[in-house]
């Protein structure tokens, strides 16, 4: 029987995702901190947050870079358009006929990931105070 793995979502420091996408960008962890806005020591304290999150070291080092191994690939290629969808819906106006901090969701179950963008929109709507409406 396998063990099932789950992440409590309301506990988790989305910031670590942003950093862990400028991790991935970057290779490095002083200009990732720079490009987040996060100093050295922060950044090098995030990574060690990941790793013992993902259970995994995620990165290795190498003289010149930090080489993510494939669990981060993988990680990454699922995060990289849940944060740029999460950065694009909050930059866009809101058409007419659309209330500010009103998020709708249609058919998104479509694709693979769905459920964790899901989560990441119920999230929003407990830091943004935005009201949720779910539409399968």
């Amino acid at each position: 029987m396998s063990a099932i793995h789950h992440i409590n979502l309301a506990g988790l420091d989305l910031n670590l995702l942003v950093v862990f996408d400028a991790l991935m960008t970057e290779q490095n962890v002083t200009r990732a901190g720079e490009r987040v806005g996060l100093s050295q020591p922060a950044t090098s304290n995030a990574l060690a947050r990941l790793r013992t999150l993902m259970a995994d070291e995620l990165f290795v080092r190498t003289a010149a870079e930090l080489r993510p191994i494939p669990r981060a690939i993988a990680l990454a290629q699922q995060l990289r358009p849940a944060l740029q969808h999460i950065q694009s819906a909050l930059l866009e106006e809101a058409p007419q006929g659309i209330r500010p901090n009103t998020v709708q969701i249609n058919q998104i179950g479509a694709f693979p990931g769905a459920e964790s963008l899901i989560s990441l929109f119920k999230l929003l709507k407990l830091f943004l105070r935005v009201n949720l409406t779910e539409r399968y």
